[in-house]
């Protein structure tokens, strides 16, 4: 058994060996007490090994050395006879001393007794924050798993919703468009074999349905446009930005210009369907709430990142507001953000009162 791990548990042996050395000390001080003779005083000096067998060994090994240290220190003085005024005074000095080495020993034991306490206490503590610890990093890792499980699903869906939006526009084109066209055909053909002396009511009304028949096959291609731009798969992110902003530009008379630095450069169809989804939910929210003028989309490509930015004019918000309870509108900028990052990308608005906002979106090519 080693030293110092005694010091720490104050075992029974450490115990011994103090209480030894203590003995030992204390007949060292009755010799040198006794050579030096009473001119000297050394009963301070008793104090010492009181002391270290209270800390070492406990509140009674401190007294134990206590009585023999008074004992050791009577002895040293009994045997220089010096003339008292009168015989009870070296019992009255020894019981003295007994009591300052009694006291001595109680409080450095209850001081000892203090110090562990407090060490078990902090050993307690210790070990709960440690746990603490340990389980609020496994409450978090759980939370970033789960995060990063529905982010995850998110994007799954979301391919899955732009899928669907191909497949009814390729539909509405290749099926109703279509029958739209050969309808529309046809009503041209019956007008053109119509005779002369056909009654103005039956022309009128054959004009009409033409009219109705080009209003819905327009009505169809915006619907188309809506769901999954064709020119976006066909010709890329910049095409369908500016058939986007033209599309909005017409119906809500904001002019939107496009600029980008590399109108050839391609991504893969996921990042470009974000980015585009990002513009169109920004283009809404403009045309919904920021009373702008005009807006501009930036279309920048440097390395191996894309970077789009959607400014407006328009009067600006606070973002701390938006972002609180009972905004409806901050769901649109939350859906923004997690379609970027659902393609390993990031998205954030920069907006003041007054002085318009900036969508800045960035993700790899």
């Amino acid at each position: 058994m080693r030293f110092p791990s005694f010091l720490q548990n104050r075992s029974r042996y450490r115990a011994l060996v103090v209480l030894a050395a203590c003995f030992v000390l204390v007949a060292v001080l009755g010799y040198v007490d006794y050579v030096t003779g009473p001119e000297i005083g050394f009963a301070v000096f008793y104090m010492v090994p009181v002391a270290l067998a209270a800390w070492y060994a406990g509140g009674w090994s401190g007294f134990g050395v206590a009585v023999v240290s008074t004992g050791a220190w009577y002895l040293a003085e009994a045997l220089w006879p010096l003339p008292h005024s009168s015989p009870m005074i070296p019992y009255w000095n020894a019981t003295t001393r007994l009591f300052i080495f009694l006291a001595t020993a109680g409080m450095v034991s209850a001081l000892g007794r203090a110090l562990q306490d407090l060490e078990r206490k902090v050993e307690e503590r210790t070990a709960s924050l440690v746990r603490e610890i340990a389980e609020r990093k496994q409450v978090e890792a759980v939370l970033r798993q789960s995060r990063d499980e529905v982010r995850s699903l998110a994007g799954r869906l979301s391919l899955a919703e732009e899928e669907e939006r191909k497949r009814m526009a390729r539909e509405l084109h290749d099926q109703v468009v279509q029958t739209l066209a050969v309808i529309g055909m046809n009503l041209s053909f019956v007008k053109a074999t119509l005779s002369r002396d056909a009654p103005a009511e039956t022309v009128v009304r054959l004009d009409e349905a033409m009219q109705q028949l080009e209003e819905a096959a327009r009505r169809i291609r915006e619907i188309m446009s809506e769901l999954r731009p064709l020119v976006l798969d066909d010709y890329g992110l910049t095409s369908g930005l500016q058939g986007l902003a033209e599309q909005f530009r017409r119906r809500g008379g904001i002019r939107v210009e496009v600029f980008c630095d590399n109108m050839g450069s391609r991504s893969s169809p996921e990042r470009e369907i974000a980015l585009f989804r990002i513009a169109q939910e920004a283009l809404t929210n403009i045309g919904r709430h920021a009373q702008a003028d005009e807006a501009r989309i930036e279309l920048e490509t440097g390395g191996d990142r894309m970077r789009m930015t959607i400014i407006d004019d328009g009067v600006g918000f606070d973002l701390t507001a938006v972002a609180s309870k009972g905004r409806p509108h901050g769901m649109g900028l939350l859906s923004m953000r997690e379609r970027a990052i659902a393609v390993g990308g990031t998205c954030r608005i920069e907006s003041q009162p007054g002085k318009g906002t900036r969508v800045i979106a960035e993700i790899g090519c």
